[in-house]
């Protein structure tokens, strides 16, 4: 894993202790704009990460961030104030990602539970 640079603010020391532990439950760093579930990330770890953020924070924010906001540029844009509607068209955007990532998800699901059935 590639070191970290020491966080001076709240949201850089939430988004510091966010990717060390990315780095713990993969076992590898990821890149900035790299999807967390691409990257392997499940829904149980996401809201594992948010807890783990929410500590460096003064004020916590919802665990659909993490989902809103499913990279690490992307949160630290959000939690910087540096996201602005155009980032991700707006919030229709943000929801619309969150519904693909879930849509994806139970068609894998799907896709895993009938191959596990018996022929």
């Amino acid at each position: 894993m590639r070191p970290l640079p020491d966080p001076q603010t709240p949201a850089d020391r939430a988004l510091h202790a966010i990717e060390a532990t990315i780095g713990i439950i993969l076992g590898r760093s990821i890149g900035p704009a790299e999807n967390f579930f691409e990257a392997g990330l499940r829904s149980l770890d996401l809201v594992r990460l948010h807890e783990v953020g929410a500590r460096e924070l003064t004020v916590e924010p919802p665990v659909t961030v993490m989902f809103a906001y499913p990279n690490l540029q992307a949160l630290r844009r959000h939690l910087t104030g540096e996201v602005t509607a155009a980032d991700f068209g707006g919030r229709t955007a943000a929801a619309s990602q969150v519904r693909r990532v879930g849509n994806a998800r139970r068609e894998l699901r799907k896709r895993n539970r009938s191959e596990s059935e018996p022929q």
